[in-house]
């Protein structure tokens, strides 16, 4: 069986974009592209979770044979398409970027300075993105995830500055949470695979329990 047929017996259909054409694309037909993929990945995320799985569950047993209690087909095949949909999320991202640069710099073709700052601070951060990178395994009582109103399986899209393209296997969060010890952080969480919610996160040691965010966070 191909891998197309299988996405299509998931009822999942694979999205192939040729890269050479839709660099002639103008900036809203590149956006609309773009949260298109984004819906698409977090279908497909939703999917992996009604499987009781995510990108790094293992499906073989210890000696070498898929595991029973999962359906490994359906998992190899939703996770293949997650890494062709983060790639072509990534290269729209960078097409985005190059789009707007080219902006910037014909509508400030007068002034050198301003076409090097706006280039300067222009990066994916600055670039929408809804996808989830990570989810809320658990909430501790009275910790600060539980006093900002998080809940258990709210997906993460924004922790501050970070986001599924730059948060390094969650490393970044752990910096940015320590660097900003009683100090408010601002997050963007995904509810119920279609509640945007936005949310303010103060990290902090005053609570009864462990850690700075009395939360478990998981990488999806």
């Amino acid at each position: 069986m191909s891998f197309e047929q299988g996405m299509k017996n998931l009822n999942l259909n694979t999205i192939d974009y040729d890269i050479n054409e839709i660099k002639n694309y103008d900036l809203n037909k590149l956006n609309e592209i773009k949260i298109k993929i984004e819906l698409n990945l977090s279908n497909l995320f939703d999917k992996l979770t009604n499987l009781k799985c995510d990108m790094n569950t293992p499906v073989l047993t210890f000696d070498g044979f898929p595991r029973s209690d999962i359906d490994v087909v359906q998992v190899r095949l939703i996770r293949t398409q997650i890494n062709r949909l983060r790639n072509d999320h990534k290269e729209i991202l960078d097409l985005i970027q190059m789009k707007l640069l080219d902006h910037f710099s014909k509508d400030n073709n007068n002034n050198n300075n301003k076409i090097n700052n706006k280039n300067n601070n222009i990066d994916d951060n600055n670039i929408e993105s809804n996808i989830p990178f990570a989810i809320i395994d658990e909430v501790f009582e009275n910790g600060p995830a539980f006093n900002s109103n998080l809940l258990k399986n709210d997906k993460l899209i924004k922790f501050g500055s970070i986001n599924v393209t730059n948060h390094s296997n969650l490393q970044k969060i752990s910096t940015l949470i320590t660097n900003n010890i009683n100090k408010p952080i601002k997050i963007k969480i995904l509810r119920n695979s279609s509640d945007l919610i936005d949310l303010e996160l103060i990290p902090t040691s005053n609570w009864p329990g462990k850690g700075l965010l009395g939360c478990k966070i998981t990488q999806i």
